[in-house]
């Protein structure tokens, strides 16, 4: 993927992702699918924090020499910061806090950064464009999953 392309892609997916949950309810964003499956709440909880472990890593691979990169346990971070109890408005803010961030950190960099390499401790060597690609399709990803839940969150709990 271009990575002029990238930003404008991840610079847009608060506002999809507010689009998609601003008019669900509580209990709407807060139904799971099944016992073991995340609820729209869940996703923009772990959207907000793989947003934050996402940037750091890009800022690291932009400033350090082949940084070490720890690989992010997204169920662990569920569990120790209890999504169903957050607030979804709050974590959807800090979500575009954290995305505006490495925004303006990719819009800054010159060219030959995008070549700049750091190694993962689950995939070993990454550019700093492979770990930008991998935000996007994450991100749309989790989009996608997004509407599916909302879906089956408003047929489930009722429609506001």
């Amino acid at each position: 993927m271009d990575t002029q392309r990238m930003i404008p892609i991840l610079g847009g997916m608060p506002s999809k992702v507010y689009g998609l949950v601003a008019q669900l309810t509580e209990a709407q964003l807060a139904w799971r699918p099944a016992e073991n499956e995340w609820s729209i709440k869940e996703v923009l909880c772990h959207l907000r924090d793989a947003a934050e472990v996402y940037g750091l890593r890009l800022r690291r691979i932009a400033m350090e020499e082949n940084p070490f990169l720890p690989a992010f346990d997204q169920d662990a971070y569920a569990r120790d910061r209890d999504y169903q109890a957050e607030i979804a408005p709050a974590a959807l803010m800090t979500y575009a806090q954290h995305r505006q961030a490495t925004c303006d950190l990719l819009r800054a960099l010159p060219q030959e950064g995008w070549s700049r390499a750091g190694v993962h401790e689950e995939a070993g060597q990454m550019t700093l464009r492979e770990m930008a690609e991998r935000v996007v399709n994450h991100e749309l990803e989790h989009l996608e999953q997004l509407r599916r839940l909302r879906a089956k969150a408003t047929a489930a709990v009722g429609e506001r």
